[in-house]
């Protein structure tokens, strides 16, 4: 049940109609409603396609966590992302991971001085 119910949820988020996976997919319309209720098991070569078209790793939705996080499994294959990357490719991206890093901070001290809830 709880693949389905991340399947779902993924698919809401990126705003992904069930007939949109399917042509995507090649998965019929009806099996994807069924998989996302938990009525019908997901096949690995479906998951394969699922998980390529949200752009998220397989493991993240068999992970046996109820509160699994995307990011922690996308994380584990960034090594090998960055090798395929050019020198200046791989600064871009360390640059872009400090500026996360201190707009957190920066959002941080906003909500402890009283300014509210952080941005995602």
């Amino acid at each position: 049940m709880r693949l389905g119910e991340r399947l779902k949820k993924t698919r809401d988020y990126l705003n992904m109609s069930q007939q949109f996976v399917s042509d995507s997919t090649g998965i019929p319309r009806s099996a994807i409603s069924d998989i996302e209720r938990g009525e019908r098991r997901v096949d690995s070569l479906e998951l394969k396609k699922l998980a390529r078209l949200y752009r998220q790793p397989v493991a993240y939705f068999l992970a046996e966590e109820k509160d699994a996080d995307a990011g922690e499994y996308a994380l584990a294959g960034l090594p090998r992302a960055l090798a395929q990357l050019t020198d200046g490719d791989a600064k871009t991206v360390l640059e872009f991971a400090e500026y996360l890093t201190l707009r957190r901070a920066a959002e941080r001290e906003e909500q402890d001085a009283g300014g509210g809830s952080p941005k995602a």
